[in-house]
């Protein structure tokens, strides 16, 4: 389930145009926060949603800064080819992993999703409370 809807999609990327198929577009977008959020723990309700109003919002605005990464970046369907290299003849066409050095980008976590994520302390790799 998608941390955001396609109304907001359409208002955060406004003037913008939201992709077909965006309804996707939000789904992975939402599964690619839930990546990074592996060390983080709230309460969710019995759809997997958190109950804390605060933890929503960070959670719906790391979304859709993750999907306006992914159309920027031609990832809006989640299928671009992995990162590596391909010869045929003398032609090498070599495409860098996401994350790799000055991509913008944390794994497969844009910059701005990753940055929300971080200033709430729900990121992976954010601070630790003891």
């Amino acid at each position: 389930m998608a941390y955001a809807t396609v109304t907001e999609l359409t208002g955060f990327l406004d003037p913008e145009p939201v992709p077909a198929g965006a309804a996707r577009l939000l789904d992975r977008a939402s599964r690619d926060v839930d990546l990074a959020l592996e060390c983080a723990i709230y309460a969710v309700d019995a759809g997997g949603l958190p109950t804390d109003a605060g933890i929503a919002a960070t959670l719906k605005e790391a979304t859709l800064e993750q999907a306006a990464w992914r159309i920027e970046n031609g990832e809006e369907h989640g299928i671009a080819s992995p990162a590596g290299s391909a010869a045929i003849g003398s032609v090498n066409v070599t495409r860098a992993a996401s994350g790799a050095a000055g991509s913008g980008s944390v794994g497969d976590l844009g910059a701005q999703a990753y940055n929300v994520l971080r200033l709430a302390g729900l990121a992976a790799d954010g601070p630790v409370i003891w």
